[in-house]
């Protein structure tokens, strides 16, 4: 039996099988050397969006960015590709299924590994708990950042090293609104009154309450879910986190209230998981949230219209004050340049024209298709 040639640094092509033409899930492609290896395997966040994995074939692994559904909800899918082993980092794997979290293999936060005798370096992303990009040693370099922040108080951020091919969190397009007009917008409409704010526990939920304990002084009401990842931010997650934020989580843990499992619920501020409001606390809480004249729903980011929280945005029944947990126009620019990076792949938003993406990344050209590295 012939033995499979590593990668290393020899050539090889990076195929996006979703992820580059719309709000899609996460699944990358990296095949070189008789290796072929997935770049997060996911689904969404759209109801029904999964990438077509049905002329791909065997591969070899499959690296997961983070623990969120639309780039680690594919699991089950693994069948059709050869069951292969999967690699996150141990706080990731935590927050996946049960009958997932103890089947894989181990990423370290910020670090490397040899895989297939490809260097493989990771390090923080800034998203979300055990949230990583990775950095493959293939050709000269390819960089793939699954979802990324740089401006999170809460969640870390390492620098990656050089690379001449990136696939970018594109989500939030040519949007350049800093994070400190963000917060003047949500300290507006929740400085009074009541409000439900549907989150992601393991995302921008934890931050947006710090932010509101912290800013806006008052005591909000977190989610059980809620509740347990802050928990577990100030424990055996908490290398994910930013120098000193760990002791300010414990402080709003030690002060924030509870969330009834059923409605009227709380008063004042309520965060809930989880975002789409179609389980979970803010499932319980928003048709009786609905009904009510004296409360506002407040949406933080993406939500698909398909969903209760899209139908509630629709209706006008609910306010919008965006939260940066993806990079601005200005943040992947400035990425692009430190990785010295000649192709840019923009991934997860198809809205933007190809010619704004070329004014915005240039130097670097672009790429929405197969690329070699």
């Amino acid at each position: 039996m012939t033995k499979p040639r590593p990668m290393g640094r020899s050539t090889a092509r990076l195929i996006p099988i979703s992820g580059v033409t719309g709000k899609g899930p996460a699944c990358f492609l990296l095949e070189g050397g008789d290796r072929r290896i997935l770049l997060d395997i996911g689904v969404g966040p759209d109801r029904g969006a999964a990438p077509d994995l049905s002329a791909i074939g065997r591969v070899d692994a499959v690296l997961l960015s983070h623990a969120h559904a639309d780039h680690a909800g594919g699991l089950h899918l693994l069948g059709a590709v050869g069951n292969p082993p999967v690699y996150a980092t141990d706080i990731t794997a935590a927050q996946l299924p049960r009958e997932w979290s103890g089947r894989l293999n181990s990423l370290p936060l910020s670090g490397q590994i040899d895989l297939f005798g490809i260097k493989l370096t990771t390090g923080r992303s800034g998203h979300a708990p055990g949230g990583v990009w990775l950095h493959l040693g293939v050709g000269n370099g390819l960089f793939y950042g699954g979802d990324m922040s740089f401006e999170s108080e809460l969640y870390a951020i390492d620098p990656p090293p050089s690379a001449a091919t990136a696939v970018i969190d594109a989500s939030a397009g040519l949007d350049d609104t800093p994070q400190a007009d963000r917060r003047s917008a949500m300290r507006h409409l929740l400085r009074q009154g009541d409000a439900l704010l549907p989150v992601p526990a393991a995302g921008r939920g934890p931050e947006i309450a710090l932010f509101v304990v912290e800013e806006i002084c008052r005591k909000p009401s977190l989610c059980p879910e809620l509740r347990e990842t802050v928990a577990n931010l100030c424990g055996p997650w908490r290398d994910t986190l930013r120098a000193g934020t760990a002791d300010r989580l414990s402080f709003l843990l030690a002060m924030a209230g509870a969330v009834e499992h059923r409605w009227p619920g709380p008063r004042g501020v309520v965060i809930a998981a989880n975002v789409m409001a179609d389980a979970g606390a803010s499932a319980r809480l928003l048709p009786g949230w609905l009904d009510r004249r004296d409360g506002a729903i407040v949406l933080s980011g993406y939500v698909p219209d398909d969903t209760p929280v899209g139908r509630v945005k629709g209706m006008g029944r609910a306010e919008v004050a965006g939260w940066n947990v993806h990079p601005r126009i200005s943040d992947n620019a400035r990425l692009l340049s430190a990785l010295g990076a000649r192709t840019a792949i923009p991934a997860f938003n198809g809205r933007v024209p190809r010619c704004d993406w070329e004014a915005a990344f240039a130097p670097a050209g672009l790429a929405l298709g197969d690329v070699p590295v």
